[in-house]
């Protein structure tokens, strides 16, 4: 898929769950508001993971392993991932950046206080 395809799919999933970040992201030029948009929808689907039913320890392992792919170019194909890859490789985010969400999320699953 392309890039447009892969942003319209994250688009239309923030439209239903994240309707406030949805809105924030159409004030934003193109060049910042797809990437953003890209960003948040793996965020979104981090959260969900964690939210979800199943052990959420696991869950943060198969985020870990997915973070992984992304950072080695070879994202898994989906269009979350897919539009991650190339927004961490654009604008070359840092690792530690996703991993501080990942942990924040581990602590979540964890039931850790803070």
């Amino acid at each position: 898929m392309s890039w447009d395809e892969d942003i319209a799919i994250c688009r239309r999933m923030l439209r239903g769950g994240s309707k406030t970040f949805f809105a924030a992201s159409k004030v934003l030029p193109r060049s910042v508001g797809d990437p953003a948009i890209a960003l948040y929808a793996f965020c979104r689907e981090a959260d969900d993971a964690i939210d979800g039913p199943g052990r959420r320890v696991d869950a943060v392992e198969v985020l870990h392993e997915r973070l992984d792919r992304i950072y080695d170019g070879v994202p898994d194909d989906n269009a979350v991932d897919r539009a991650l890859a190339r927004v961490v490789t654009h604008f070359a985010i840092p690792r530690p950046l996703p991993e501080a969400l990942l942990e924040g999320l581990a602590w979540d699953a964890q039931g850790r206080r803070y």
